[in-house]
């Protein structure tokens, strides 16, 4: 079934699908991004705060999956417990973790902006690494269009760069482990066949252990007692908040990446630190001087660029399908397939 929009655009019931996982996804990370900041602000615990919202995942998945039909092939789990899945996991959960915990960190001795700017290479470095990994190959006009998002990100830098040598360390850390860990989770989705629900249950199960160990080293934890008692009810507001938003963002977050390429999502990534900026800077009076403007509309161009590139591609795929003799393109986690792909 396909969709006409008013102008002669025609979406199929996959694209139509697929940018709802999107954009259910934009609407909880942007989200997050300020309940996070307002929710750190009423609990300074950055660390335990983490391990409560994966717990509040695990409760969100729970509900679900209660609710949902049996064998579901969204909402119903698929991949029963094995050694081999949690093997196989753990080096995802690890990177989910260093992604946490290196962001955390940076964000003690950097401003937003400056670590917003600086994981904007992300989408590059996840496209070399899905080429080497994975075998994706681009064409030059998607090089091109990230490309433009970086330079997009040269404004902003040029707008305000400030910081430690530490922090940038932690940048740098940050940034290897959230490429590594879309194109890592790609790779497994192809590798287990895990549904939405079990990429959940797993990566959150198995990073809680890890992140309470990070508390308890990284975070004040002797005070943690006293940290909960003096929150007021606008505090508790906040984290609440958070603690649910967690939960959609985390189901959300593997839906989208069950629907297009890693290096899309970390573009999609991207589009949400322009809202963020936005949104904080409503919210939180965050400095926007003419500089970052000029950044973001690069971005959100390139942006979009990217975007049209990845719908064509889309379009020569459905013909593929309907000529065997048409080249091949990319294939999603969700339609496996060992040939060579294209992002």
């Amino acid at each position: 079934m396909a969709f006409t929009m008013p102008g002669g655009m025609n979406f199929d019931a996959g694209t139509i699908e697929m940018l709802s996982w999107i954009l259910a996804y934009c609407v909880a990370s942007s989200s997050m991004t300020i309940l996070n900041k307002a929710a750190i602000g009423a609990f300074n615990y950055p660390f335990w705060l983490c391990t409560l919202q994966n717990l509040a995942t695990l409760l969100v998945l729970g509900l679900i999956v209660a609710v949902a039909p049996k064998g579901h092939k969204i909402f119903g789990l698929r991949v029963k417990y094995s050694n081999k899945v949690v093997l196989t996991w753990t080096p995802a959960a690890i990177l989910f973790c260093t992604m946490l915990v290196s962001a955390m960190s940076a964000m003690q001795t950097m401003s937003v902006t400056t670590v917003l700017v600086t994981r904007s290479l992300t989408p590059l470095v996840t496209l070399i690494l899905e080429s080497r990994v994975l075998g994706v190959a681009a064409s030059p006009r998607i090089w091109i269009s990230l490309i433009s998002i970086l330079g997009g990100s040269v404004f902003y830098c040029m707008a305000e760069i400030e910081g430690t040598l530490i922090g940038y360390v932690w940048l740098g850390i940050n940034l290897i482990a959230a490429s590594a860990y879309h194109v890592y989770v790609k790779k497994v989705i192809n590798d287990l066949n895990l549904s939405t629900m079990d990429m959940v249950l797993y990566n959150n199960v198995m990073s809680i252990p890890l992140l309470v160990a990070i508390g308890i080293v990284a975070d004040d934890t002797a005070h943690l007692a006293h940290g909960f008692s003096s929150m007021d009810g606008l505090a508790w507001l906040w984290v609440i908040l958070s603690l649910i938003c967690a939960g959609f963002i985390s189901f959300t977050g593997f839906g989208m990446q069950a629907m297009i390429s890693a290096t899309s999502s970390t573009v999609v990534n991207h589009i949400n630190k322009v809202n963020s900026f936005i949104f904080a800077h409503m919210i939180f009076q965050d400095k926007i001087n003419p500089l970052m403007i000029v950044g973001m509309l690069i971005t959100m161009a390139g942006t979009i660029w990217y975007s049209v590139e990845r719908l064509n591609e889309r379009k020569a795929e459905a013909a593929a399908k309907a000529s065997p003799a048409a080249a091949s393109t990319e294939k999603t986690p969700l339609q496996p397939d060992k040939s060579k792909a294209t992002v």
